[in-house]
């Protein structure tokens, strides 16, 4: 692949560089509509997308009336989803983006002879793609796999001109080994980087596969801010090879690159073959600055965005729920020189409204299901103090009570453990369970099994109650009441809180090593009321205050939930 400057290509045709807000350095605000669409998708040696044409077109047509109506600054939908259908209803009925937005449109397969006529037909659009290789029959293939980009600019005499750029997938992908890609379509060689001019926001984008051989070091500006997006129709979005652009990165303290990644939805089947599980569409930003208060983490959660922290590449990455969706937020941009220094401040995404499709319209203001009550049901927890909790204090009481509350700050949002996510991006959150299969939705259902222990059986039995909480005997109940996040075992009597955990069957040695980590951060009063239930030899244990002789040795690792005896 190679990269290349939009803006010389324009030049070449007497065409200004477009002046895209999304792209401005300033301080202000630019808003995102994304279109993370679900749908059944035929894929043959001659052509890769929707099999319900009407019902694609329709979604279409809503989408782009939305963002139209909106005047979003950054318009972007997934790889192969858009129907050639809509391309030629947007041209006919003259519906663009307005000067200074941009489409992003990741379009359905098409063969070399249908975008000639295609692009013959409308030439009332100012069309750039590779010339020799859309013209040159020698090239070996059934078609192409593109996306659109849609902006509008001037030509240099002052003349409204909109642009329509084809950008044409460079890498083939084999989805659990099926050739069909690689034997049918025909690869591009150009990765377009759009800018305003030199010292503008940059922005490129990758075709699902592109990113398997995408480095930065292929940036001829690797200091220059960017925004690189990465639209897909991937079973497997989180595949090491998929994702290793990402690693290549930030690994290199890199700041000033934001990733944007938008997959089809989750329930799309591909070729009656192979589900996509899970979207994994997220939004990445590395810098501290990012607001991480908790009004923010609860307001982005309930509109369905998602907040975790990719805590070995200092990384905000943020998870757009994975079911069909249009998803309309803001954000910060990646570069604002052109702010002065007390405007300057990256603070990240912020959901404004999620739509979903209903009947023939994208209708918004509702709130997308993270699927936690589902989840709750299948542990006898269905009616819990965790009801009236917040999606982050939910996490909280979940991790204090089971024992994963383990140094000092643990609750602040870049600590807390089920929002630390590693190098394979899996979702840790309890309160969301998109990312549903295999060991993360094991351990998820093993804490909340924890807690309904914890809540249901131990403190409910006198027996179980050392000297040290013996007064909260028949008069207490689990609860969370912030800013305490230290405790969470009140009295019913008046009597003073403590701090329980129960985590379950494991060795004296870890438990011990818990109670010692909770200690630690504990002030004075709570230390004496601090207790740890865990389970050995089918026996429920205690260890209780008073406090250890010792100093805690914490040099062996405190595993999760994972750490059974």
């Amino acid at each position: 692949m190679q990269l290349k400057y939009l803006d010389t290509v324009l030049a070449v045709r007497n065409l200004k560089a477009p002046s895209l807000e999304a792209l401005n350095p300033d301080s202000r605000l630019y808003e995102i509509l994304l279109l993370q669409i679900q749908g059944d998708i035929e894929a043959n040696i001659s052509f890769i997308g929707n099999r319900e044409q009407q019902l694609a077109f329709r979604k279409y047509e809503s989408f782009l009336d939305l963002a139209s109506q909106k005047n979003i600054d950054l318009v972007v939908t997934p790889e192969y989803s858009c129907p050639w259908s809509v391309i030629d209803h947007i041209i006919s009925k003259g519906v663009f983006p307005n000067k200074q937005k941009l489409w992003v449109l990741g379009c359905e397969s098409i063969g070399r002879d249908e975008l000639r006529h295609f692009i013959t037909t409308h030439s009332q659009v100012f069309w750039i793609y590779e010339d020799e290789l859309v013209n040159n029959e020698g090239k070996v293939g059934n078609f192409f796999d593109p996306l659109l980009y849609i902006f509008k600019t001037e030509d240099t005499n002052g003349n409204e001109k909109i642009i329509f750029t084809l950008q044409f997938k460079t890498t083939h992908m084999s989805v659990h080994g099926s050739p069909l890609e690689r034997d049918n379509y025909i690869p591009g060689n150009l990765i377009y980087i759009l800018r305003n001019d030199e010292s503008s926001i940059y922005l490129l984008t990758l075709i699902c596969a592109d990113s398997l051989g995408f480095r930065r070091e292929q940036l001829t500006n690797k200091q220059q801010a960017t925004l690189i997006m990465h639209i897909q129709m991937n079973p497997d979005p989180r595949g090491d090879n998929f994702k290793n652009y990402r690693n290549d990165l930030y690994a290199n303290k890199e700041e000033k690159k934001e990733i944007l990644c938008l997959n089809w939805a989750k329930s799309t089947n591909i070729a009656n073959v192979y589900d996509i599980d899970f979207a994994g569409s997220a939004h990445y930003v590395k810098t501290k600055e990012v607001d991480r208060r908790d009004e923010k983490i609860n307001y982005n959660h309930e509109k369905g965005l998602y907040f975790t922290n990719w805590k070995s590449k200092k990384v905000n990455s943020y998870f757009f729920n994975s079911d069909e969706y249009v998803f309309h937020y803001r954000s910060t941009k990646v570069l604002q020189d052109l702010g002065t220094p007390e405007q300057q401040k990256r603070t990240g995404p912020e959901m404004i409204e999620t739509f979903i499709w209903d009947e023939n319209k994208w209708a918004g203001d509702i709130i997308p299901n993270d699927g936690f009550l589902d989840l709750l049901k299948d542990t006898n927890l269905t009616d819990t103090v965790l009801n009236d909790l917040t999606y982050i204090d939910k996490e909280r009481l979940i991790a204090l009570s089971s024992g994963e509350a383990l140094m000092t700050d643990w609750h602040k949002p870049e600590i807390l453990k089920f929002l630390i996510i590693d190098d394979q991006e899996k979702i840790n959150k309890i309160t969301v369970t998109q990312d549903g299969k295999g060991e993360v939705q094991k351990e998820r259902l093993q804490y909340l099994s924890l807690f309904s222990a914890l809540m249901n059986d131990i403190i409910l039995c006198e027996d179980n109650f050392p000297g040290c909480i013996k007064d909260l005997v028949n008069g207490c109940s689990i609860g969370y009441v912030v800013p305490n996040f230290n405790h969470n075992l009140y009295s019913l009597n008046g009597n003073p809180p403590a701090t329980v955990a129960y985590v379950g069957s494991t060795h004296e040695k870890l438990a011990k090593k818990i109670f010692d980590a909770m200690f630690s951060f504990l002030d004075e009063d709570s230390r004496r009321r601090l207790v740890v239930w865990f389970d050995k030899d089918r026996k429920l244990n205690i260890i209780c205050s008073p406090p250890p002789e010792h100093d805690a040795d914490l040099s062996e690792d405190i595993r999760s939930i994972t750490r059974g005896a």
